[in-house]
């Protein structure tokens, strides 16, 4: 076995139990466990029910559900027979010409990996991405919210700041 599949067989083999009180914690929570399932289908036995309504819901289940799978797993065997097995990642083109939308993306990534800010415009059709002035690092929390301001102006969030709630009166 080479080194690098005996460190994943290591990593991934189970851990033994260290002691009694592991072991003991161990078949309590199996115990525990194993209770609040019999407890749960005993409250489930105990109901009234509408069983045509539930027979037709197991037969649909005990029916639809394999086939669905079988389905399934003739549809992939299938492909397989057509394609044969996978043997790399289908190419992909990686140039970033389009976003989502469709818009064209206007960018220098080479000096948008040494930004620390990056300001994202969208100018018609074209979404613009350019390396922004740096600004001051602010932690941001749950309750505060950045304002709308232009790019390059003063400390983001600075209503939040001075304990007003982003001008909202």
């Amino acid at each position: 076995m080479t080194e690098p599949a005996a460190a994943v067989e290591a990593r991934l083999s189970s851990t033994p139990l260290r002691g009694w009180p592991q072991r003991l914690l161990h078949v309590v929570a199996l115990a525990v466990g194993w209770g609040l399932f019999v407890w749960g289908w005993h409250d489930v036995l105990g109901q009234q029910w509408n069983t045509t309504a539930l027979i037709w819901l197991i037969a649909g289940s005990l029916v639809l559900l394999p086939a669905m799978t079988i389905a399934w797993v003739l549809h992939n065997v299938g492909i397989h027979r057509r394609k044969g097995p996978r043997t790399g990642l289908r190419k992909v083109d990686e140039s970033y010409r389009h976003d989502w939308n469709g818009r064209e993306v206007s960018a220098d990534f080479a000096a948008l990996a040494r930004a620390s800010v990056v300001v994202i415009d969208v100018e018609g059709k074209r979404k613009v991405y350019r390396a922004g002035g740096i600004l001051p690092a602010v932690p941001w929390t749950v309750t505060q919210t950045p304002l709308l301001r232009a790019a390059g102006s003063a400390v983001p969030n600075a209503g939040a700041a001075a304990g007003s709630d982003g001008g909202a009166e």
